[in-house]
């Protein structure tokens, strides 16, 4: 069987583009996150009436996270940590705005 320069070349060029395209795909489906970064903020909205007193005229609590990606070198004594090493983290803040009628909250 013989074989031609432009068939091996074509052959040759072919397996590099393929193993590129293999290599790159498997190299961003590695890409998860070791937690997720939990924030919590509660906002209040109150008038406060002449004589002192106030009234809360609504209140809600708005969840986001954000993904929290390990260092690539991330080792524990020589030794690969896993991806899901660490537990959800949250953090919860408040945020109070007051206005002159509860139409406005």
């Amino acid at each position: 069987m013989k074989t031609s320069l432009c068939q091996i070349t074509a052959v040759v060029c072919i397996l590099i583009v393929g193993c590129l395209g293999v290599f790159s795909i498997v190299k961003n489906s590695e890409a998860h996150p070791s937690h997720k970064a939990y924030t919590h903020t509660e906002y209040t909205c109150y008038v406060i009436e002449d004589d002192g007193f106030g009234e809360i005229c609504t209140s809600y609590t708005d969840t986001g996270y954000r993904p929290v990606y390990p260092s690539n070198h991330y080792t524990d004594g020589g030794t690969h940590i896993p991806h899901d090493y660490e537990d959800n983290t949250h953090e919860y803040d408040t945020e109070n705005y007051s206005r002159s009628s509860c139409s406005e909250c």
